[in-house]
Order: structure tokens, then sequence, then C-alpha cells
């Protein structure tokens, strides 16, 4: 596996160094795809409306929503590059994207290690395989890097946030089963939570440990101290569970 996986990250170097040459090469419309938004952002800093009548002359179509092309142009004013100054521009384009595709990499494996619970090689590979499968798209004179960006943000947000709703899911469970002192207890909070949460799965409680553990909570028997929470909830982590939730 790990011969693979170094593999998989020597490709990935090279993929990325092969991004960065593109990025200050002179090289223009690379794989034919770079003129439009180029051409889009030359509007801009003409002080000429970015979507225009498609149907009047010069015919020209501006595809894509605006972020990117108001952000290459804003870096542009801010450099002193001019409408005119076609490689710069290149360069400074292509400068924004590869960094909104380093933040993605980043990104993925903090992602990845959310939803592993800390298996950082995998997290690596993971990101590796990502900067391979978008090369060199999201190097290019295109918004395609930072939409992929605002699209992990959203998705990181919505895993962390669920990654939180079930930590406090088991914590409310265990804290059940500490003041109502049974096994039956577990069964019921279990059971109640399958039908808001994860109704109809087989193997509900495993699934639900599985979910617990990537969420903060331990199962092992011995060393099971992991940020936040524990799987026997301490006794001031249940006074500070609301009193109306308890099952006396």
């Amino acid at each position: 596996m790990w011969v693979a996986s170094t593999v998989v990250i020597g490709a990935a170097a090279l993929v990325l160094a092969l991004n960065f040459w593109i990025v200050f090469s002179q090289v223009v419309n690379v794989r034919g795809v770079e003129p439009n938004v180029l051409h889009s952002i030359q509007k801009l800093l003409a002080h000429e409306e970015l979507y225009a009548d498609p149907a009047a002359a010069p015919f020209d179509v501006v595809q894509y929503t605006p972020l990117y092309y108001y952000a290459v142009a804003g870096l542009a004013r801010a450099t002193g590059i001019s409408d005119g100054d076609v490689g710069r521009l290149y360069v400074l384009a292509r400068l924004v994207s590869i960094s909104f595709l380093i933040a993605s990499l980043v990104l993925a494996q903090v992602l990845v290690m959310a939803l592993t619970g800390g298996a950082r090689a995998a997290a690596i590979v993971s990101s590796a395989v990502l900067a391979i499968v978008t090369s060199p798209w999201q190097a290019l004179a295109r918004p395609d890097a930072m939409t992929a960006f605002l699209l992990m943000v959203m998705l990181y947000a919505v895993v962390r946030s669920f990654l939180r709703a079930v930590a406090d899911m088991a914590l409310d469970s265990l804290c059940r089963r500490r003041w109502s002192g049974g096994r039956e207890a577990k069964r019921d909070v279990w059971r109640a939570r399958s039908g808001t949460v994860l109704r109809g799965l087989p193997g509900l409680e495993t699934v639900l440990g599985i979910l617990v553990q990537r969420g903060g909570v331990a199962h092992r028997r011995r060393g099971c101290r992991v940020r936040p929470l524990r799987i026997a909830p301490t006794d001031q982590q249940c006074r500070r569970w609301p009193r109306q939730r308890r099952v006396t």
C-alpha cells in the first residue's frame, strides 16, 4: 500500500510542478479554453460592460458567473496591469486559479481527516489524487478552481456541522444512560434517534457508533480520551447536560 501511495504522491508532485510551469510560462491558450475568460477580464479593465448582448457586435459571450472576473480584474488594477498586457494578465489569472487549487488541496486533507478520524496518510493521498485529476484545468485562466474551492468549503461546513450534531447526540445518549443506569435506556435512545436520523437502516447502532467515533467520541476501552468527549462522560459533562432531558 505504501508503494502505491508513494507513486500517487510523486505523480501529484510532478503534476503540480507542471502546473506551476504553465502559470509562469508565456504559453497562451492552453487546451483552447482560456482566451474567452481573458477577454472578459480585459473588458472589465477597459471599463466595458461584462455581460453584453451576444447578438450585438462584437458578438462575445461571458458564460460564467462574475466573481472570478472581478477578482482578477481587481488584482490587475492593484498591480498596474493594463488590459493590453496579455502576458502578465495570463500569469495573474493563472496565479489566482492555482492559489484556489492549493487551498482546495489543503481543505481536502482537512475534510478527509474529519471523516476518517484523523487518518493523515489517507488525507494526503486523497489530496494527491485530487491534484492529478484536476490538472491542468485548475491552473489555467478559468474560474474552475475558484468554483471547486467554494463548493468544498460548503461541503466541509455541512460535514462539520453534521459531525458536531452526531457528537452532541452521543453525549445525549451517554448521559441518558448514566442518569438512568440501565442498558435498556441506551437502546431506547438509539431507537428514538433512528426515527429522526437514520430511519430503517440496518445495523443502526453500528452506523451511529462509526459516526460518533468520527465526531470525536472514541470507542476504545483503554486510552479513549479523545476531544471533546469520552466514551464514558464525566460527571461535569453530565451536569452541564440539560436537566429537562435527563431520564429519571
